[in-house]
Order: structure tokens, then sequence, then C-alpha cells
């Protein structure tokens, strides 16, 4: 099965980090509770305060977990019934919620959780 995204997370993106590759070296994912040792998203260059898109209709709500910081996590309903569930890390603060369509704001970027710098962990 394939997830087509119908709207981007960030209106310009800038991938600086992939899935699964360790940039930082060493042990530091799995000190922080990911137990692959590996990185676990996208990590998409933003500034603080960058606006966040839904990337489809879905149910958003807000947690504070500690690797990711406060986050959005969209939950997608698909056409074979699954839910997904897409996480959206180190968020300044919250956007819309509950029901959400593609292209809704649903928060702003920023540095929180265990985090580099500011950007989106998608």
């Amino acid at each position: 099965m394939a997830l087509i995204f119908t709207h981007n997370p960030l209106e310009r993106m800038r991938l600086i980090q992939p899935f699964a590759v360790n940039y930082l070296g060493g042990d530091f994912y799995s000190k922080i509770g990911i137990p692959s040792g590996r990185h676990t998203g996208w990590d998409l260059s933003c500034p603080t305060g960058t606006p966040i898109y839904a990337v489809r209709d879905g149910y958003c709500e807000y947690e504070s977990v500690n690797g990711y910081g406060n986050s959005a996590w969209l939950h997608i309903l698909t056409s074979a019934n699954t839910q997904l569930q897409v996480v959206y890390g180190h968020l300044k603060e919250q956007g819309k919620t509950g029901n959400v369509n593609a292209g809704d704001c649903i928060g702003y970027s920023d540095n929180t959780g265990y985090s580099t710098g500011p950007h989106l962990h998608f």
C-alpha cells in the first residue's frame, strides 16, 4: 500500500536527516529510548515559528513526548480501513486540533524535546 500525501508538511522542504540514518553517531538514539538506535523520521529544516500543515485529512491531537517535545499526532484512516499515525515533532505551539483537512495549519516549528536546532521531525 502506498500512502499518498495530498499536502506537504511545510511550504518549503529541505531534508537535513533522512529516516533510519544516524548522523549523530554513537548511541544517541538508544539513549533517548529508540530501540533500533536509528533516526525514526525525516528532519526537515525550517526556522522557529514556521507553519506546519496536515498532509492528509484526519484527526489531530497534541502530546508532549520526551524525544519529540511538543508534538502533533495526525491519525489518518486509509481506504484499506487502516489507521496510520503521522508524528510532527519539536513544535513550538499547536494549531488546529480535532478533525482537520489536508493543508490545515496544525502547529508551528521549534526546537523542543531532544533536538539540535529548530526543525520539523516528520
